[in-house]
Formats: C-alpha cells, sequence, structure tokens
C-alpha cells in the first residue's frame, strides 16, 4: 500500500497512516479489514481488483472465503452510502473483484494526481452506461452492447449490431473468406454429435457442411489466402503424449480434408500465401513457428497460441493463453522474431483475435473484467478499448476483407426448469428464462417461486403456476433465495434490510399483504427454509467468513447454532422436521467440506451422506442430489446411510446442462430441477458508411 498519501473523493476523504475515514468533520466507523479493502479499491481507482487478491491483502492472517469479503464491501457501501445496483464509488464485477469508479484526488508532496482527470470521466459517463444500454436493447434484446470511446477513435466503437444470419442455435467460431462474400463457422450435429466446419453464404437457404467425421476443435478455423481451402484444427489421441492438435485443410466447396500439419494447432497463411504460422507442441509445452514455402521453420516466440498474420504481412499476433483454459496476454511479434510488443494490460484467458485491414490494430476477446468482451488494441501504442458489453460472452473475432465486418460468437446462458411428478419420474420442461437465479416448488407441488433476472434491472420474485402457465411478479424486494411456508400461502426470501447493508429473512405474503422481517441481523442470512410445523426457521448465517447453520423459534426469536462450516448451498428440513441437510458448492475449496451433510436437530448428530454432490433435497427419508464429471446426473442415497443410486443420467438432447437448483415439494414429491446451458450464434458489427 501507498505510504505519505491521502485520498478525496465524492466529499469523503481517507488518510491511510491514521486509517481514518472522513466525510467533512465527521468521522465515519470503518472495520480494519472494511479499511484495508477500502484503501486497495481506492489505490487503484479504476482498476479491476481481483477478489483473491483482496482476500490476500486484508486478511493475510487467515482464510476466509468469498462472502467474508462480500460483507466488507457491503460495510464500505453502507459507510459511503453506495447503491450497489447503480455504483457511485464501489462496482461488483460479478465473479471477479470489485472496481472503485469515483473520481479520486491523491495527495501528496506532487499535489494531485495526473489520473483524476480520467476517473472523473469514467464517473460522469456512469449514468449513461444506463441510457446506452437501453437504446442498444430495443435494436438487439439479446445482446446489451455498450459502445466506448478514446482517443484515436478504435474500429468499430460506432459499429451498427445485428445478428449475421439465422443460424442454428450453437454457430460459433467465424471466419471471413478473403473476398468477404463466404463465412465459415462451426457448429454441432445433433446426429453425429461432431462439432463439423459450415459454408456460410449470405442469401442462401442454408450453409454447406463441409466436414462429417472429424471432430473440428481448436481456434477458429481460416481461409487460404486464395479462398480455395480451409485450415482447421482437430485432436488426436496419442497412446503416450495424450490428445495432441493436427492442422487440416479442406476445398472451400467441400471434399476430402487432408492433414496438413502433425502437432500444430491455430494454423494461418500469409498474405501472399508463401508461408504459414501455427501453434506447434514441442517437449518443453507451445511455440509460434513460421513455416516457409521450402518447408523451413524457425521459432518466433515461447509460449504461444492462436498466432494470426497481419493483412501486410509484416506483424505476427499471438497469445500465451491457452485456449483450452489459462490466463495470459495478448503481443505482436515481427516474422524474423523481432520487435515484441504486448498490447494487453492484465494477464487474461484471451480468446480469439484478428487485425483489422490497416494492419494497426488487434481485436481480441478477453475476460479481464468479467464475461467476455471483445477489445482493440493499437499496435503502435496505448490502451486496449473494450467494444462489446453484455450478460453473455464475446470472443472469436473475424473481420471481413474490406474491413467493415466484424463477427464474433456470441454466448448466453439460459436456465431451463423441469418438472416431474416424483424423483425417478420423467422430467419435462415447463420454463425457460435466461436469467433464474433460485427456485422452490410449493408444498402442494402446484407452483413454483423463482428468482428472475440481474444486473442491471435487478432482480424480481415471481410465481409460476404450473395449471394455467401464467407467471407473476412478486413484491418488490431484490431477493437472493425463496422458500415456501407450510401453508403455500406466503414465501421466504432473503433480500436486504431497509437503510442497512445486511440481508434479513422476510415473509411475503401472496395475497399481497406486508412483507415481515422474521429475522432482522446485522450481517448475512442464506438459504433460509421454515420447519414443516412452521414454528422453526434454520438457515444459514455469515460471520467474518463464517457459515453457521442457526435454527430460529419465531414464536420467541431464540436461536441454537447447530454447525459451522467454510461454505454451504440449499439447507432442508426434512419432512418429519427432525433433520437439516445442506451440501457444498458445486466446486467447493475444502475437500474435507464438500458433499452433501445431515444434522439431526435434537442432539446436533452430524453425518456426511455423500462424500460429492449439491443442491440436496428430501424426498421422505433420502435425499435427491446433484453430481458433476464423470458421475453426473441425479442421485438418491438414504440419509441412515447405504449406496447411493443414480435416477438420471445425462442426455444430450435435454441435459446440455449445469445443474444449479432442485428441489423437492413436500405434500406431492413433485420435483423440479433447474439446469443451465450455453447457446452461441453469430452477430456482426458493420462499421458506418
Amino acid at each position: 500500500m501507498s505510504s505519505g498519501r491521502s485520498y478525496a473523493f465524492g466529499g469523503f476523504f481517507l488518510d491511510p497512516s491514521r486509517r481514518v475515514l472522513r466525510k467533512g468533520e465527521t468521522r465515519i466507523d470503518l472495520g480494519n479489514r472494511a479499511f484495508s479493502v477500502l484503501l486497495i479499491l481506492v489505490e487503484r481507482h479504476g482498476e479491476l481488483v481481483d477478489k483473491h487478491e483482496l482476500l490476500d491483502a486484508a486478511w493475510p492472517d487467515v482464510t476466509v472465503g468469498d462472502n467474508t469479503l462480500a460483507q466488507a464491501v457491503r460495510e464500505i457501501r453502507t459507510a459511503l452510502g453506495d447503491d450497489p445496483s447503480i455504483p457511485s464509488f464501489v462496482q461488483t464485477v460479478h465473479r471477479r473483484g470489485y472496481r472503485f469508479v469515483a473520481a479520486v484526488e491523491t495527495s501528496d508532496a506532487n499535489g494531485p494526481s495526473a489520473d483524476v482527470v480520467a476517473a472523473d470521466s469514467v464517473r460522469r459517463i456512469g449514468p449513461l452506461v444506463w441510457i446506452v444500454l437501453g437504446v442498444v436493447v430495443v435494436a438487439a434484446p439479446a445482446l446489451g452492447l455498450l459502445w466506448m470511446r478514446s482517443s484515436p477513435t478504435p474500429p468499430f466503437v460506432h459499429a451498427e449490431l445485428r445478428p449475421l444470419q439465422d443460424l442454428p442455435d450453437g454457430a460459433m467460431k467465424p471466419a471471413f473468406s478473403p473476398t468477404g462474400d463466404l463465412l465459415v463457422a462451426v457448429m454441432n450435429d445433433p446426429e453425429t454429435d461432431v462439432y463439423s466446419l459450415w459454408l456460410v453464404k449470405p442469401g442462401a437457404e442454408a450453409p454447406l457442411r463441409l466436414t462429417t467425421d472429424i471432430e473440428v476443435q481448436g481456434p477458429s478455423p481460416v481461409f487460404s489466402a486464395d479462398g480455395s481451402e480451409i485450415l482447421f484444427t482437430s485432436y488426436r489421441n496419442d497412446a503416450d503424449l495424450g490428445n495432441l492438435p493436427d492442422t487440416w485443410t479442406v476445398p472451400v466447396l467441400g471434399g476430402d480434408p487432408r492433414r496438413l500439419l502433425e502437432n500444430a494447432a491455430g494454423a494461418d497463411v500469409s498474405p501472399d500465401g508463401l508461408r504459414l504460422v501455427y501453434s506447434a507442441v514441442t517437449d518443453a509445452g507451445t511455440a509460434v513457428v513460421v513455416r516457409g514455402a521450402e518447408g523451413a521453420e524457425h521459432v518466433v516466440a515461447e509460449p504461444g497460441f492462436w498466432p494470426r498474420w497481419s493483412p501486410n504481412g509484416q506483424w505476427i499476433a499471438f497469445t500465451t493463453s491457452n485456449p483450452e483454459g489459462g490466463a495470459g496476454e495478448v503481443f505482436v511479434i515481427r516474422p524474423d522474431g523481432d520487435d515484441r510488443r504486448r498490447l494487453s494490460t492484465r494477464p487474461s484467458q484471451i480468446y480469439g483475435l484478428c487485425w483489422t485491414r490497416d494492419s494497426r490494430w488487434v481485436v481480441f476477446g478477453s475476460d479481464v473484467e468479467g464475461a467476455s468482451n471483445l477489445w482493440v488494441a493499437p499496435v503502435n501504442g496505448g490502451e486496449p478499448t473494450r467494444i462489446t458489453r453484455g450478460p453473455g460472452e464475446s470472443d472469436s473475432p473475424s473481420i471481413s476483407y474490406d474491413g467493415r465486418r466484424l463477427a464474433f460468437s456470441y454466448g448466453l446462458s439460459k436456465s431451463a426448469i423441469h418438472l416431474a411428478s416424483s424423483p425417478g419420474a420423467p422430467l419435462i420442461r415447463i420454463m425457460s428464462q435466461e436469467q433464474a437465479h433460485a427456485l422452490a416448488i410449493s408444498p402442494d407441488g402446484g407452483r413454483l417461486a423463482v428468482i428472475l433476472g440481474g444486473l442491471p434491472r435487478g432482480f424480481s420474485l415471481a410465481v409460476y403456476d404450473f395449471e394455467t402457465q401464467s407467471l407473476r411478479t412478486v413484491g418488490g424486494l431484490d431477493a437472493e433465495s425463496v422458500a415456501w411456508m407450510p401453508d403455500g400461502r406466503s414465501l421466504v426470501v432473503t433480500a436486504p434490510a431497509p437503510n442497512q447493508d445486511a440481508l434479513w429473512v422476510w415473509r411475503v405474503p401472496l395475497d399481497g399483504g406486508l412483507f415481515e422481517p422474521l429475522v432482522r441481523a446485522r450481517n448475512r442470512w442464506e438459504w433460509p427454509d421454515v420447519s414443516p410445523d412452521g414454528d422453526r426457521l434454520a438457515g444459514s448465517r455469515i460471520v467474518e467468513g463464517r457459515s453457521e447453520l442457526v435454527v430460529v423459534d419465531l414464536a420467541t426469536g431464540g436461536e441454537q447454532v447447530l454447525d459451522t462450516a467454510a461454505e454451504r448451498l440449499a439447507v432442508r428440513w426434512s419432512p418429519d422436521g427432525a433433520w437439516i441437510a445442506w451440501s457444498s458448492p458445486p466446486r467447493p475449496v475444502d475437500s474435507e467440506a464438500c458433499g452433501v451433510w445431515a444434522i439431526r436437530v435434537a442432539d446436533g448428530e452430524r453425518r456426511r451422506v455423500a462424500a460429492d454432490g449439491s443442491w440436496a433435497a428430501w424426498a421422505g427419508d433420502d435425499l435427491i442430489y446433484a453430481r458433476y464429471g464423470d458421475n453426473s446426473g441425479l442421485w438418491r442415497v438414504p440419509v441412515s446411510g447405504g449406496s447411493a443410486e443414480r435416477l438420471y443420467e445425462p442426455d444430450r438432447s435435454m441435459w446440455n446442462y449445469f445443474i444449479y437448483g432442485l428441489d423437492i415439494a413436500r405434500g406431492s414429491s413433485a420435483m423440479v430441477v433447474r439446469l443451465e446451458s450455453a447457446a452461441t450464434a453469430l452477430y456482426v458489427l458493420e462499421a458506418p458508411d
């Protein structure tokens, strides 16, 4: 942290040496950990600070989880009077970290910092984000894109967005032909379950399939310099070395593919058609290799992936980020290995890159600020500029020969909710939503409570009636989790407390009555559930990063702490009220705490029912839960002990998925399951005339 400096922002004054936060002459109380988090964010205002970095810096002496950091951020927002939905100070970057967005004036021996002007510009632009986003959503509801300005103006910041054309869901990795009238894309064939190359011609009735038995993988395909062939990557399994990439070619109008290079991925052809560049698999890792017309090869960079020639043939762009997963940077280098330049500013997952036609800019997909977006960076120096922003993932860019169209893949997760009459019965899809975050089935099995939405519009609580197939919004709480009261007349939700940074438990009547706080707290409550007799409430209370399983007597307010754990999901009472079950997150950080658990309320006996799995729900004396990986599907296990039984195996026609929630009705045994799937589509940014 800096020393000898103080910071002013939005009427507040932050003195690191005295660890004091003031507004005017009033000192504002802030916990020691929260102060440390605020100081880090202020010192690096305008930057995304990774949550793990904040945890390491503010809690160096203790192991804590994300909930502890979230609690510190809520304490900061309360102190600053900040609204998390439209932040003036601390912006949340989902699943990544936080950014301080207010203008900051730094006082030291040299006077105010020069970057105050830039930060102030960000603050002034902030309110316009929602206006711009709203305009774009009207033009393209599936994609909330925000164009940003810089000087000099990068390409495509004023481009018009439109879908490429009406292609099936799943199209990705587009590449323009040299003439610009054709485009190749990768799509999955549901009949063979093979990712293949498809040739797309605007105006044609249907795309032309170019490959059948060869799985197209790795970086985006490219056209040869004369447009007669398409180069693509496919992997083969080596008995000793595992999966290895090869480069293949196929004629542009179809024909027999042929293997061009072994142990090579992401190949590209120089503009003169005489040289290749590709990512070669070597004993030491990967390397960017240039191969001449006569077969002579030389390495220009190590490591390197997804290499691409500049249109003038004077540069090669590449990334050190493995497309299969791993952070890295974007670089350009001369074909002889000289004049290496870094274009990105921070490591991130890079997926796809291409050149503008003037060879002055490189466009690439990066998740440096959370979701993957497209960025454009100048070769001759300067900060990258983001040119897309949306709730989904934008990557794999390709620019047409005339330089006016930028095609890219766009993926958005969607939730599909399925209903079964009982565990083990057929699952039937009842509704699909782009953003469904939590769900609970009514005791009689006739209705579904679901939390929909997210930023920028916020969350909404709704109830779906299975018989009438109608969905209606309930109340105005920004709910995070939901359950039913035993009588089925009210919902139990967690939602922010009025005028303070805490998460209370509320009762929400479905007849339009007033909300009633069931549990008031100075901290955060998650996953509340009311006992079958309606007398007690169980839930997870977050205290300094620790999850306490608490039972509250609703008549007296008395509390009983049954268990502490690092993190838990879906607290559930058993139908007889004798047990409470929960599970770990799908990817727990602590192997000893992962799995499905149950605890007997009377004596505190604690059982690990399954060693892995999430989203446990009661079916009589058994627990139904989700598993992932090789054992994916839904499983059933007796709480009394015994072997688990798989009820549902993955079926790609329905389970192109990640199970992210389930619930079982106490009265009817009807079961709902929420699946998350990612659909991709091709979009184009078209530059104005």
